[in-house]
């Protein structure tokens, strides 16, 4: 659930009279807690370093083979092994983006977990050669894409 920003409240036209709205402005996942935070702030790590290597090796940034390198170990570090632990079977509510399929294709998500940690891997080991890094970045961005999009809602 979005909140309404105050642009989109100003847009709206009232016709016949006041209409009463409400508008929360607490964060889709801010209740979330235990494992369900723990994923949570995992996927932003691994977010937020797609997000720094991605810009640099399609040469839209200025290209630093170390930072697109600490950005890969992040991913590497938050993905395989590390990410299936958090989630355990039960693990799913309301405050969660992961769908049920997830603990009914288990096999299906421990391999693409693997295959991102795998690509994230590969994205380090090239990254000193901005070419290779971009494939590599490429081939990693498509595992997480494929995992989201079977298992996220």
């Amino acid at each position: 659930m979005r909140a309404l920003t105050l642009a989109s409240v100003a847009a709206l036209v009232f016709v016949g009279g006041p209409i009463l709205l409400s508008v929360s402005s607490v964060p889709a996942h801010a209740e979330a807690t235990g494992v369900v935070k723990e994923r949570i702030e995992s996927m932003k790590a691994m977010k937020t370093a797609m997000k720094i290597a991605g810009p640099m090796v399609k040469g839209v940034m200025t290209y630093d083979a170390a930072e697109v390198k600490k950005a890969a170990e992040t991913i590497a570090a938050h993905s395989g092994e590390a990410t299936t632990k958090l989630f355990p079977e039960g693990s799913f509510d309301l405050e969660s983006d992961a769908l049920q399929e997830i603990w009914d294709e288990w096999p299906r998500f421990e391999k693409l977990a693997k295959d991102t940690q795998t690509k994230a891997l590969a994205l380090a080991a090239f990254s000193a050669e901005q070419s290779k890094a971009e494939s590599s970045f490429e081939a990693l961005n498509k595992s997480c894409k494929a995992c989201h999009r079977a298992f996220k809602d």
